[in-house]
């Protein structure tokens, strides 16, 4: 009876434990990727855990060359990676493209 007793108070302490450690346990950090296409077609924002980095979209604008995605000032590629949420805008070149 000395020992079922024990084993049973054994199980509880295990299973309380390994409650404690999921309740309490770190989530993973989410950052949501936004993007400006400054006039081409809406693209959804993505969101990813932090410290990770995204396959770029490509997209087009009728009569503009695509310079690629920018946050603030400084041009970024697949390879940034991300720590906080942020929106990416689009810019572009005007096309040298002659139109009839």
């Amino acid at each position: 009876m000395k020992n079922k007793l024990i084993l049973i108070i054994g199980l509880l302490v295990i299973a309380i434990a390994v409650v404690a450690v999921i309740i309490l346990m770190p989530k993973a950090e989410t950052v949501t990727i936004s993007f400006d296409t400054d006039g081409a077609s809406v693209i959804e924002p993505i969101t990813i855990k932090k410290g990770e980095s995204i396959t770029l979209p490509t997209i087009s604008r009728g009569g503009y060359v695509f310079d690629g995605w920018y946050l603030d000032d400084e041009k970024v590629s697949n390879l940034t990676k991300y720590d906080k949420d942020v929106t990416l805008k689009a810019r572009w070149n005007a096309s040298n493209v002659k139109r009839s």
